[in-house]
């Protein structure tokens, strides 16, 4: 296996805590609006337990869920609106957003080994401009990210992303490498048939089993355990 590419999911991959523990805020809070209610000291969890593929699945996947769990007198789409507007009123009261920390250093790493590298999320694109241009990640990335809108919004686990990923810059998906944050971007990867790496926001037991189960080749819980010379000579071996 020849590596040429590294692939990286943005949301909890790149940009850390505080956009994930947002986006869960977001979604406890459109659930209540609709009866649903989840454990605020434990909404992460507590939505996995509940909903398939909560952590990394995407929006619609969630809002789905939830709808599932209600009296259903109101729309996926209405719950979406709702989710989404709390997300945004959360996101632009950070007073700012950064990549988590070792991230630079390991992305300055791969740039000098001169290999290709690319976003690869579910994140909207209007979403993702205003994450990108406020962490200043976008400025290290040439050309358009892979997003929502560019492989028909099929949510992981389905493997799309990952090979749209591959299919821009005309390599196979097994020379890709993936770094992902979640159960669910890791089968997607996997099914891809790109090697991937689990970087977790979330460490609670129940979540780093389904990493390992979904295919993730090694575990890290910071980028600043990531020595990327090192995994890339074990993977090209």
């Amino acid at each position: 296996m020849a590596i040429r590419k590294i692939v990286f999911d943005m949301e909890g991959t790149i940009l850390g805590h505080e956009l994930e523990e947002i986006h869960f805020e977001a979604f406890r809070l459109a659930a209540a609006a609709v009866g649903v209610f989840f454990d605020p000291d434990n909404i992460v969890a507590d939505m996995a337990s509940k909903i398939p593929n909560a952590i990394g699945g995407g929006d619609r996947t969630n809002c789905e869920g939830i709808w599932r769990l209600s009296s259903r007198q109101t729309s996926v789409e209405e719950i979406m609106r709702l989710k989404k507007s709390l997300y945004g009123d959360m996101v632009e009261r950070l007073e700012s957003i950064a990549p988590r920390p070792g991230f630079l250093e390991v992305f300055e790493a791969i740039r000098r080994l001169g290999l290709k590298v690319a976003i690869a999320s579910l994140t909207p694109r209007n979403q993702a401009e205003v994450l990108l241009e406020r962490s200043g990640v976008g400025k290290l990335f040439k050309g358009h990210p892979v997003l929502l809108e560019d492989f028909g919004g099929k949510a992981k686990p389905a493997p799309d992303v990952y090979l749209e990923a591959a299919r821009r810059l005309g390599i196979r998906p097994d020379e890709q490498f993936v770094f992902e944050d979640s159960p669910s971007g890791v089968k997607a990867a996997h099914a891809a048939g790109s090697p991937v790496i689990a970087m977790p926001i979330f460490t609670f037991p129940e979540n780093l089993a389904k990493l390992r189960e979904a295919g993730a080749l090694k575990i890290f819980f910071s980028w600043e355990e990531v020595n990327i010379v090192q995994l890339l000579r074990e993977l090209n071996s």
